[in-house]
């Protein structure tokens, strides 16, 4: 089963397949982009129809340009470049952590040590790499 979505050129010119969502991500970034430009709705509309081929609902541009909603809705997105953050977090999860999954759709990170001062770090680290403003909670 191949990749739903467009083939696009990287940057050294090979040619790959872009998921839906990566062009979403993509679309959402140049409605940002041209809303901080000033432009009206409806002329962020006209350009994004212009560049991809897709008509975008003006509720939908309202959201995207307030930063009320975002493509991949509540998804933790982060950065997976090596950093010490990440290699950390990964390291305590192979050894103490577990993961659990509901059945539908939910995830759950656990750790599970007697260590505070290790699941603080642990705690610091993964507010780093989610990019999120308050520290995660130790129970």
């Amino acid at each position: 089963m191949g990749v739903v979505g467009l083939d696009v050129i990287s940057k050294r010119g090979e040619r790959r397949k872009c998921s839906l969502l990566e062009i979403k991500v993509k679309i959402y970034e140049d409605v940002v982009e041209l809303g901080r430009q000033g432009l009206k709705y409806k002329e962020i509309q006209e350009r994004i129809f212009k560049k991809y081929k897709m008509q975008l609902p003006m509720s939908t541009i309202f959201h995207w340009v307030n930063k009320e909603r975002h493509p991949l809705g509540r998804v933790n997105n982060f950065n997976e470049k090596p950093s010490k953050e990440l290699m950390y977090f990964i390291g305590a999860m192979l050894s103490d952590g577990c993961l659990y999954f509901d059945g539908n759709t939910h995830y759950l990170l656990q750790l599970a040590t007697k260590d505070k001062e290790f699941a603080e770090k642990f705690a610091r680290c993964l507010t780093k790499i989610l990019r999120k403003e308050k520290t995660y909670k130790i129970f």
